[in-house]
């Protein structure tokens, strides 16, 4: 009896694998040029600007800009470039501009600018939406 019950058991298991490799199959698709991908979509976000004086135009140094959780300073021609990878269903950022010398750059008042990204097309259908590009100052 114990003999019949597992031969038994071995072939309800041999039916369910040949199931459930069956199902796995059947639910595999050819996707061509567009593969099935796991996780979230996602797409760059890049600001990019200069920081110059009002008057001699010139570039201001060491002026911190934070977008997101991305922080970086000007350089010395008061080039900056901020990103972030976001859902593309985003479409604003905040970024923050901030004289973090002082002394050196006295004139400088601190400014927040709202970014939007309006009327963009995302990508090619695929997760990763691309770059999305905008210049500021």
């Amino acid at each position: 009896m114990k003999r019949v019950k597992i031969n038994m058991f071995k072939a309800w298991n041999l039916v369910i694998a040949v199931l459930i490799g069956l199902l796995g199959y059947s639910c595999a698709q050819d996707e061509g040029d567009n593969p099935v991908e796991y996780g979230t979509p996602s797409a760059k976000f890049v600001v990019k600007g200069n920081v110059v004086d009002s008057v001699s135009k010139q570039g201001i140094e060491n002026i911190r800009v934070v977008m997101n959780v991305d922080t970086t300073y000007t350089d010395t021609e008061g080039k900056y470039e901020v990103s972030t990878y976001d859902m593309p269903t985003s479409s604003g950022y905040h970024v923050m501009f901030k004289d973090v010398d002082g002394k050196l750059n006295d004139e400088f008042n601190d400014k927040n600018i709202d970014v939007d990204f309006k009327d963009i097309e995302f990508g090619d259908g695929g997760w990763y939406k691309g770059l999305l590009l905008r210049r500021l100052m």
